[in-house]
């Protein structure tokens, strides 16, 4: 028994050794390879996902824009900060002039595309050029915005010493922040030691000329680039960026007429998603004045099978209009392509992988409705592009037209206020006996994409969600010494496509002297809705006072339709003010509806109106302001939000006689009133929605 239990404790004991002997192995073996791997340089990679550093280097590739133009051999980036597109289109213009006129390659790109402090890093004997736009209050358009931030952050740092740069800013002299953000950017790249090659120019859009401005500083950028930068002119013949060919059949499907939307990608065209642009009927349409000279008139059109398509008190509606027939018939009328061709499919692609243009038509398309909806043929014709449309000029004669207008800018400016110089008069004119031989690739290169036209949207979202109402004034301007006139393309598109054609000739007056009644129509355009910053308070019982003239009360009806559900509702309003100006009574737009809705509100809406043409009684908005002392009672006592919709001009004037209203009552100096707006604006209780 005795030796039994010896053996069986021998036996465990001999277990426990073999047991302690493994794990001291275990425990040896992990301390070696523990030391191995902390000593290993590579020991990392057994935690890392290769693909996944693959991905990240590849970003950092992409969006470092001095790595692109090193291994691209460029030394030219033109940026541009865009927000409806105008700058984009001048980056491209510029790229593609300098690529002609020295046979060098330039890279353009959206101050988006690329990471912004990557510009720091960018070789010092490269030039960098900005064609900047200014948005809103001053502000930066939206493609441009972590630039700014960037910019701003690195102030007074001189991490920019010694690049080379040169800005173009586009902008309109009708708005107090004229050109500030390339004004701003200026400063801020001096400030961190870049070095101007020219002085900062900027682009007044005020009359239209944003282009001829283009011009002049294109034409001493170029003159710069040779006497100071050394850069010799190599000009050659021009060379199409797109491939354009003619196909067999005709194209039949109606879809090549719908408008396309293109996105900032890389500086191509491109489109963006489906279904952003839609064909809403239009519902009704009736004058809104009795006006021979302006007639205003008032549309709706229809969301019921747009379930989708929504919108908010205070938007936008984005109006895609097409050119007129005789324009179109006038332009393929100098061109020296066979009729029978206008409506043959047209293949379009790239000519080459770097070119600055790409095909914004993914689908078959044809000449007709290229120059019925895609392009801007009916836009005056800037003297850049009559510099590059001397090349085709095809007699010595037309051609030494064409040039006493590019040595002559008085010469130009004569004659573009006394003619509507679209391509196709100006091709006549110049040359009326004889056809065009012109590219089809440089027109789709040279002439504007057609963009949208914005209205107010004229109606409240709560009260009728499935329909939206714009208000359209005719937009026409009559030249000086001429019978021509220059027509408003969006508004005169309206006109022909909802108003009854006898009723385009006649008077909107009908027989007993009123205005014509609602024309009912089975038609549609296409729109977009865009989102607008101009919103009433969330608090019903906030106060507000509105100020509008002529079509810039369209916002307004929406804000008192809203008010007259919300009391419905049984919400509890605050004091209204809107204060109008129009010519006369019989311009005095929805004044039947504003009337009616002020009864309801009973007191909560007030109607102060002012009529600039009625003899000696004649007054202005700005003298309604300064008349009413509750208006500043309510901006100063009761904190009310102010609403400004109309010009430019009004706006300028309607914002002195705050200045001067509030300064003589509350005595403030020219800064303590600045100092307030400034604070109101930020606060989104000073907003506009003004057009120059």
């Amino acid at each position: 028994m005795d030796t039994n239990m010896r053996l069986g404790v021998s036996h465990a004991t001999q277990i426990w050794d073999d047991l302690g002997a493994a794990l001291v192995f275990v425990i040896t073996t992990f301390y070696l390879l523990l030391a191995k791997f902390e000593n290993d340089p590579y020991h990392h990679l057994w935690f890392e996902r290769p693909q996944a550093d693959m991905k990240t280097k590849a970003k950092e590739a992409e969006s470092n824009i001095a790595k692109f133009l090193r291994e691209s051999g460029q030394d030219i980036v033109i940026f541009y900060g865009s927000q409806s597109g105008t700058s984009q289109r001048l980056a491209q213009l510029l790229g593609h002039a300098i690529d002609r006129q020295f046979s060098k390659s330039v890279c353009i790109a959206s101050l988006a595309d690329y990471d912004s402090s990557s510009i720091a890093e960018i070789a010092r004997k490269s030039l960098i050029i900005f064609i900047l736009s200014t948005y809103g209050e001053g502000e930066p358009p939206d493609n441009a915005l972590s630039f700014y931030d960037w910019l701003q952050k690195g102030r007074d740092t001189r991490h920019l010493e010694g690049l080379r740069f040169s800005i173009l800013g586009l902008g309109s002299s009708n708005y107090k922040s004229y050109n500030q953000f390339a004004r701003s950017t200026f400063d801020l790249l001096c400030d961190s030691g870049a070095a101007p090659i020219l002085e900062l120019s900027l682009a007044d859009d005020a009359l239209g000329l944003a282009e001829e401005d283009y011009h002049s500083w294109a034409t001493n950028l170029f003159q710069v680039l040779v006497d100071k930068l050394g850069m010799q002119e190599m000009p050659r013949p021009y060379e199409p960026s797109l491939q354009v060919d003619f196909c067999d059949e005709n194209c039949i499907d109606e879809s090549i007429y719908a408008p396309t939307q293109k996105s900032e990608t890389k500086g191509k065209r491109t489109n963006t998603s489906p279904g952003t642009i839609s064909c809403l009927p239009v519902l009704e349409t009736r004058y809104l004045t009795n006006s021979l000279d302006r007639p205003v008139f008032h549309l709706e059109f229809d969301l019921s099978a747009r379930p989708e398509l929504k919108y908010a008190t205070g938007d936008h509606l984005g109006l895609w209009p097409e050119n007129e027939d005789t324009e179109v018939q006038k332009l393929l009328g100098r061109l020296d392509i066979p009729s029978a061709n206008f409506t043959k499919c047209l293949n379009i692609q790239s000519a080459n992988r770097d070119s600055f243009w790409n095909p914004v038509w993914d689908g078959p398309i044809t000449i007709h409705a290229l120059f019925k909806r895609h392009l801007e043929i009916a836009a005056p014709v800037s003297r850049d592009f009559i510099q590059d449309l001397q090349q085709f000029a095809p007699t010595a004669t037309s051609k030494l037209f064409l040039d006493s207008l590019l040595s002559d800018g008085a010469r130009y400016m004569h004659y573009r206020s006394t003619c509507n110089i679209t391509l196709g008069s100006l091709m006549l004119d110049a040359c009326p006996n004889q056809l065009w031989q012109i590219p089809l690739s440089f027109l789709l290169e040279r002439v504007p994409v057609m963009r949208p036209r914005y209205y107010s949207i004229a109606s409240a979202s709560s009260v009728t969600p499935r329909r939206i109402a714009i208000t359209v004034s005719l937009n026409t301007i009559h030249l000086q010494n001429t019978r021509e006139t220059v027509k408003g393309l969006a508004s005169h598109y309206l006109l022909r496509r909802f108003i009854a054609p006898q009723k385009v000739a006649a008077s909107p007056i009908s027989e007993n002297g009123e205005p014509d009644s609602s024309l009912k129509v089975e038609r549609s355009a296409f729109c977009h809705i865009r989102k607008s910053k101009l919103r009433m308070p969330a608090a019903p019982s906030q106060p507000i006072i509105m100020i509008a003239t002529g079509s810039g009360i369209a916002p307004f009806r929406g804000f008192v339709q809203h008010m007259v559900k919300q009391a419905k509702l049984g919400k509890e309003l605050g004091q209204t003010i809107l204060i109008f100006g129009c010519r006369a009574p019989t311009d005095h737009l929805y004044k039947e509806e504003l009337d009616f809705a002020a009864e309801q509100l009973n007191g909560k809406l007030l109607l102060f109106t002012a009529y600039s043409q009625v003899g000696e009684e004649s007054s202005h908005v700005q003298d309604k302001i300064k008349e009413q002392d509750l208006v500043t009672e309510m901006i100063i006592e009761e904190d009310a939000s102010l609403y400004i919709c109309g010009s430019t001009g009004m706006a300028r004037n309607a914002s002195q006689a705050l200045r001067d209203a509030l300064s003589q009552r509350y005595k403030w100096s020219d800064s303590e009133f600045a100092a307030f707006e400034l604070t109101r604006k930020k606060a989104r209780r000073w907003q506009e929605d003004v057009w120059g």
